[in-house]
């Protein structure tokens, strides 16, 4: 007798269903991994039968839940957000991660445009100051143009991130934006800290970059720090605030990616909470599916069928954003009045999206706010907000 026995877990937690595929009383297989060997091809039917229907029915669950958002990243050219703002960023200075390509290039060579003294920093150095040239050379052409320092940044390495950090620190006064852009996807391997390079490259690493430029943010007030997530925080772990490091013959880059957005998302919310009444705002952006390298890193042992989709010229005209448009609601956060007086929020398509209630847990939030400053290895004294406060 062939049965199917399931259990299906609250679509809006972002988990997916687990189900097994059961003949005469022994396991065949699992909707985690692939349908195990069956005894016979009825069994073996009937179990990738239901596993196409709930595959199906959670894109179906998953497009009705978030409608325009969605739709947005399926027909970019005609939903996607525009920043409309015209202001000017002279005497500003902006620090953006990653931004020798894609949507931080763009985003580097808008502010520069605008007159702002925009600091790249980036791993590659020879790759940053190629851009950083090609950035210059066209934001001349508008005129009134910024300034572009290229500095070194390998957000694997924390000892990088600090020798980065207190380079800016010695040299700029202030910061007046913060764009914590770069980011990975990439097969499991821990970096020198022990950490596992996904987690600490996307999250972890900004974090602490963040938390160590504070000082110069909240002086420059009023200031902006956005933080680059992805809808695809939905499917993130809830427990945000464990060790991935253990867990490789589990490991899921997929669900890894989808983990550190969804921390990137907790943490801009409770950072805007500390912050609250120093005139600094945050955000975290979902930029959209945009046409850069990520997608080179792809599980196809996962996500063949993806795969396969994101490498079709078709589907890169019609369902993956120019860099140029995923760069929009960045530039909407760093740039817009209206956003100016917002914080905290996620923001899609240069509007404000609510996200689903993990992403909203404040108890999470907090345990992954002590997780982190524990991690990167910040001092218990280390109090830039408080003081900052008592110096008002």
């Amino acid at each position: 007798m062939v049965y199917v026995k399931f259990c299906i877990r609250n679509s809006s937690s972002g988990s997916l269903r687990q189900f097994r595929w059961i003949s005469e009383g022994k396991k065949i297989g699992d909707y985690s991994n692939q349908v195990g060997m069956a005894d016979n091809w009825q069994t073996l039917l009937s179990g990738l039968l239901w596993r196409g229907k709930i595959i199906m029915d959670d894109v179906f669950v998953w497009l009705t839940h978030y409608g325009r958002e969605a739709l947005s990243d399926a027909l970019p050219g005609f939903l996607g957000g525009v920043c409309e703002s015209d202001a000017r960023l002279d005497d500003k200075v902006a620090v953006i991660t990653g931004c020798s390509a894609g949507i931080g290039k763009i985003t580097a060579l808008e502010f520069c445009k605008r007159g702002a003294r925009v600091i790249m920093a980036c791993r590659d150095l020879e790759k940053a100051q190629k851009a950083a040239d090609i950035i210059i050379k066209k934001a001349a052409q508008f005129g009134n143009p910024g300034q572009v320092i290229v500095r070194k940044l390998d957000l694997a390495s924390f000892k990088s991130v600090r020798e980065c950090a207190n380079q800016i620190l010695a040299t700029e006064e202030k910061v007046h934006i913060l764009v914590n852009n770069a980011g990975v996807y990439c097969p499991w391997k821990l970096t020198e800290d022990g950490q596992d390079i996904l987690y600490q490259t996307n999250f972890l690493a900004h974090f602490l970059f963040t938390m160590l430029l504070l000082p110069r943010i909240i002086s420059a007030a009023p200031a902006r720090i956005i933080n680059v997530s992805s809808l695809l925080y939905t499917w993130g772990d809830k427990e945000t605030n464990t060790d991935m490091a253990p867990r490789k013959k589990s490991y899921s880059t997929f669900y890894a990616y989808a983990r550190s957005k969804l921390a990137v998302i907790l943490f801009t919310k409770k950072l805007s909470e500390k912050l609250r009444g120093l005139d600094v705002t945050t955000y975290a952006v979902h930029p959209g599916f945009v046409q850069t390298g990520i997608f080179r890193e792809i599980d196809t042992t996962i996500h063949p069928i993806v795969q396969r989709i994101l490498e079709s010229s078709m589907s890169r005209l019609l369902f993956l954003k120019s860099p140029w448009q995923g760069a929009q609601t960045t530039l909407h956060c760093a740039l817009a009045e209206r956003a100016g007086k917002e914080s905290g929020l996620y923001y899609s398509d240069c509007r404000p999206r609510k996200p689903v209630r993990k992403a909203r847990d404040k108890q999470n939030a907090e345990s992954l706010w002590n997780f982190s400053w524990n991690v990167v290895g910040l001092p218990e004294d280390y109090d830039p907000i408080h003081r900052s406060r008592s110096s008002d």
